[in-house]
């Protein structure tokens, strides 16, 4: 909203942005809050809440606290759950997000700065391969993990429902983009995220 004058951008294309923007957030949003819900009963609400809040990756939260805990012989919730495993939980959670922020601050200058160069000189071009490309990184990377059901990686173990689960959905948002594209269907552009979501989730029920 600020710099909506600077680089020429309408009105709509604000109010487009904002709406898929506050619609691509619905799904993340969920899984956050569903796995916040659970760590609370291991680790309590305010570390849950503070790292939640810092990184929002909720698997790695999940995984990095679990492994913690079974590092000093006990899982989260267990009546032997020792302020150790708690101070091993808040060591191995903060430490192991380290990279996730500073990748991000050693990266995310010099992509903005690029963006906007191309920006003011007219070029198009550059910020749709830096956006595209940015996506594909995103969802590829978290992907991997969906092969295996989210506990292995692709490169490890390959699990039938699971690959049928990320392949139709990666294959629906393909099709909803190409028909909303093609009949010039605004809503379905925007909620062929959303849609690809629950396409992938229900094949994993009736595939399992």
């Amino acid at each position: 909203m600020k710099y909506k004058r600077e680089f020429s951008i309408s009105p709509q294309d604000v109010s487009r942005s904002m709406r898929s923007g506050l619609i691509c957030t619905i799904g993340p949003a969920l899984s956050v809050f569903i796995a916040g819900l659970g760590l609370i009963t291991g680790i309590g609400g305010p570390l849950t809440l503070s790292r939640l809040s810092v990184i929002g990756n909720s698997m790695y939260e999940s995984f990095a606290a679990q492994f913690a805990a079974q590092a000093v012989g006990t899982t989260l919730g267990a009546a032997d759950f020792s302020p150790q495993a708690f101070t091993a939980c808040i060591f191995v959670m903060n430490l192991g997000g380290i990279a996730m922020l500073v990748l991000p601050t050693i990266f995310v200058r010099p992509v903005s700065m690029a963006t906007t160069k191309a920006a003011k000189s007219g070029n198009s071009l550059v910020m749709r391969v830096l956006g595209i490309s940015a996506a594909l990184g995103s969802f590829g990377y978290t992907s991997l993990n969906y092969f295996g059901g989210s506990q292995k990686t692709l490169l490890t173990e390959l699990q039938p429902k699971y690959v049928v689960s990320v392949m139709l959905g990666a294959a629906s948002m393909a099709a909803f983009s190409i028909l909303a594209k093609k009949k010039n269907i605004k809503w379905l552009r925007e909620w062929s995220l959303a849609f690809s979501l629950i396409v992938g989730a229900v094949a994993t029920v009736f595939v399992g």
